[in-house]
């Protein structure tokens, strides 16, 4: 609902900085070796790059096994170097939603050439020259002897500088690379002149050894906690020259847990068959793999036969002291852990930030080793922001905070444009800052202009040069609707969706104010039903022939219009209240013990009204009748004088010092209460709060009845009741007095708006629990409809609490 951001109240945002996350999409036909090993170049230069991924598409599409870690790996960077189709890139976004996706198309590839597809300032990230001397005095002061290996690459690398920078990483090999291991136990190596069985023999007999790629996995931790699952665990040899191999060796490296050591090594089919290095590599996982709780081992490869791995694996079980399987890889498979349920956003520092307008200014958090002056590169910060502080009531335990959908373009609207934002994994926000942001502004954006990004659909992460399509939506605007205008002005008047759902879920004061404006109850309206088909029958009988107009006129002149409730004073609001009570009771019996037996307001009720009077609900005043024309009124608090002018014949009318106080409800609020719609409305939101928002501590964020408008159209596309953010959700929600009333043009107009808005779920709601048969079948077909957008619809049958 409509809420007003109060900007004395500060803000408390949590934050904490830790690496780029990027992965990189390659084209699985045309894929080289040496476009892999470019990527594994980059990555093992910069701090967090070891958790830079590689993942072969076909440029429509991605497979099933690759998808899931790339999602489960949720990149904050997607870089494709290929160009990909429209769906795939709304895919990406729908469930990824990367802060930056850069891709290629074949002009740019052709003019870079297949040796400069990468750019540093597409990914961005820190060098890991800040990290030796940084690391060499925290773990030397834990009794730790730390020895760097400054494996230095040339700008050609030959078979054995491919070894080493496939299994150790290269540094740049610069002055500027020498500098950062300066003061440190350092050894320098050359990677063309490192023989394998040499550097792995090497590294097998050195304690406390940090290659280039230790350096890149620093503080690099895999977001989402993994397990075991068959042919993803122990130790893997990956033999073969082809792109799928080598990719396959660098992604394993991703799920390597700290306290396992080294999982993975690769190799070329010819140094597969030397004895000698078999001897070598298992005595280098004796000494390099820690994981006691699977001791096995497996020869892989996606160019390799079976047969062909069998013996590499023979030959390493006996000095391994392992079992050793082997088995090949067909080019859509992936052997990934078991992705289980992510890891909490560590936050290290909070800050108490005012608001400015809408707007604080954050101090941004750094990476834990120190870096030069002007350093250049960016990393990551994940904030966790208080969600409208001005909202927060004594009754929550916690304050909540902004849990999002992902979505690209949704964190848009709160940084400026020199900052890519997203929603990441764990709903939160994250933006990616440089050592030159002394200062990060943080913008609180309105809930509409929140929920107008999953209208509008700009894809904010691409560059428009890239867009060979227009990906955005079809809708460019939403309108809140008459009946929403209402809804939003009826909670104001409550003062919170929570008071106005607390007041009118309370059965007493439901019908209290349902009698005060005039709203026939269920009963009656059932006999104002069986009362009307007997007019109807009565008039169909009188006149044989007659036409519609005829008809509506002579059952108007048998059925007049109900009066209206005007005022009610206090001793009928007493009677009142005490024969709903009794009706109530009647009712539930079970219900009636919760009140107090009596003909008499208690101190609680009394106070009820006076809320209500306070809040506006209730007007207060007193009843006149003019002595001389007999004209009736009811004159507010503020109109009171000893003498008041009659509004009929203008005489003076002298006010009757004992008339007690009669009460009326608020004009506003009589229109919302017998509109049977805006009151279903209401219901939908405060139970949706209290069942999934602040009721168990998240944030709930929701604005009602929505028409939305395709661009350049003045007619609506479709209309909604309500929509909501919460529990990291996007919500739609269509809401009727009756479970009935879903007709088969709404199923439609659902479906429409189910495919442009891609909610998380669609929801269904009405008050009662019996639902129709042909509503539910129709509710399946939308389920069937959606499902491929991937849309949950479910039905909510609605009682007040």
């Amino acid at each position: 609902m409509r809420r007003s951001p109060n900007a004395r109240s500060p803000l408390i945002v949590g934050s904490s900085a830790r690496p780029i996350r990027a992965a990189f999409l390659v084209d699985t036909a045309v894929v080289t070796t040496g476009e892999v090993d470019q990527i594994v170049r980059y990555a093992s230069r910069h701090w967090g790059g070891r958790l830079h991924g590689i993942f072969p598409t076909n440029r429509e599409t991605i497979a099933a096994a690759w998808w899931e870690s790339l999602v489960a790996l949720d990149p904050d960077v997607v870089h494709s170097l290929v160009p990909i189709g429209d769906e795939l890139i709304r895919r990406i976004n729908r469930e990824i939603a990367p802060a930056v996706l850069s891709i290629l198309a074949e002009k740019e590839r052709a003019r870079r050439g297949e040796d400069r597809l990468l750019e540093t300032g597409t990914v961005g990230g820190l060098s890991v020259n800040h990290l030796p001397r940084y690391l060499d005095h925290a773990w030397r002061a834990s009794v730790r002897e730390p020895t760097f290996w400054n494996i230095k690459s040339d700008s050609v690398l030959n078979a054995d500088g491919r070894f080493a920078l496939r299994n150790f990483g290269l540094m740049e090999g610069t002055f500027f690379t020498d500098g950062a291991f300066r003061d440190t136990r350092c050894e320098v190596l050359q990677a063309n002149e490192q023989r394998p069985l040499e550097i792995v023999e090497r590294a097998s007999q050195q304690h406390g050894l940090v290659t280039p790629l230790d350096l890149a996995g620093q503080d690099a931790v895999f977001p989402v906690w993994t397990v075991r699952a068959p042919r993803s665990g122990g130790f893997q040899i990956v033999v073969g020259d082809s792109a799928l191999d080598v990719l396959y060796a660098w992604n394993r490296g991703m799920f390597d847990h700290p306290g396992t050591g080294i999982s993975t090594l690769w190799m070329p089919p010819s140094l597969a068959a030397d004895p000698e290095f078999a001897r070598v590599v298992a005595t280098f996982i004796q000494r390099k793999y820690w994981d006691n709780n699977q001791r096995s081992g497996a020869v892989v490869s996606y160019s390799l036969s079976e047969d062909q791995l069998k013996p590499i694996a023979e030959a390493l079980r006996t000095p391994a002291s392992m079992f050793f399987d082997a088995f090949r890889l067909q080019p859509h498979e992936f052997p990934h852990p078991e992705f289980k349920e992510r890891r909490r956003v560590e936050v290290r520092d909070r800050q108490l930030v005012p608001l400015t307008g809408s707007t604080a200014l954050l101090s941004p958090p750094r990476p834990r080793f120190p870096l030069a002056d002007k350093a250049p590169g960016q990393w990551m910060v994940d904030l966790v922001a208080e969600y409208r502080p001005e909202l927060h009531s004594d009754y929550l335990s916690h304050r909540p905070v902004w849990r999002l959908p992902r979505r690209a373009g949704i964190a848009y609207p709160f940084f400026d444009s020199d900052h890519s934002g997203r929603v990441n994994g764990d709903e939160h926000l994250s933006v990616r800052v440089s050592r030159a942001d002394s200062a990060l502004e943080f913008k609180v954006p309105s809930d509409r202009d929140v929920l107008l990004q999953f209208v509008e659909k700009k894809p904010h992460n691409l560059r428009p040069w890239q867009l060979e399509a227009n990906l955005g939506g079809r809708l460019d605007r939403m309108i809140t609707s008459e009946e929403g205008r209402t809804l939003n002005a009826l909670v104001e008047l409550f003062g919170s969706l929570r008071s106005a759902g607390v007041v009118l879920g309370n059965p007493l004061l439901n019908r209290l104010i349902r009698h005060l404006a005039g709203k026939t109850s269920d009963e009656e309206e059932a006999e104002d039903a069986a009362r009307l088909k007997k007019l109807l029958d009565a008039s169909l009988a009188e006149g044989e022939g007659c036409d519609v107009e005829d008809l509506a006129r002579r059952i108007a002149g048998r059925h007049p219009r109900p009066s209206r409730v005007e005022s009610i004073r206090f001793d009928e609001l007493e009677k009142t209240y005490y024969r709903q009570w009794w009706k109530q009771g009647s009712e539930n019996p079970q219900e009636r013990a919760r009140w107090p037996d009596t003909r008499k307001f208690t101190n609680e009720q009394r106070n009820d009204v006076a809320d209500l009077v306070e809040r506006g609900v209730l007007l207060q005043g007193v009843r006149v009748q003019c002595p001389r024309c007999r004209h009736k009124d009811w004159l507010p608090v503020e109109r009171l004088s000893p003498t008041v002018p009659c509004e009929g014949c203008r005489d003076k009318i002298v006010l009757d010092p004992l008339e007690p106080w009669a009460f009326r409800l608020n004009d506003m609020c009589r229109g919302a209460v017998r509109n049977t719609g805006t009151l279903a409305t209401l219901q939908a939101a405060y139970y949706l709060e209290m069942t999934r928002g602040f009721g168990i501590g998240d944030m709930f964020l929701s604005i009602p009845s929505q028409e939305f408008y395709e661009r350049g159209s003045t007619n609506a596309f479709a209309e909604l009741d309500l929509l909501v953010i919460t529990e990291g959700k996007f919500l739609a929600v269509e809401v009727k007095s009756r479970p009935v009333m879903f007709l088969p043009k709404t199923f439609k107009s659902l479906g429409k708006i189910g495919e442009e808005l891609e909610p998380d779920e669609l929801l269904l709601a009405a008050p009662g629990g019996s639902w129709p048969p042909e509503v539910l079948e129709r509710i399946s077909e939308l389920q069937s409809r959606l499902r491929p957008f991937g849309v949950k619809v479910d039905r909510v049958p609605l009682q007040w609490m």
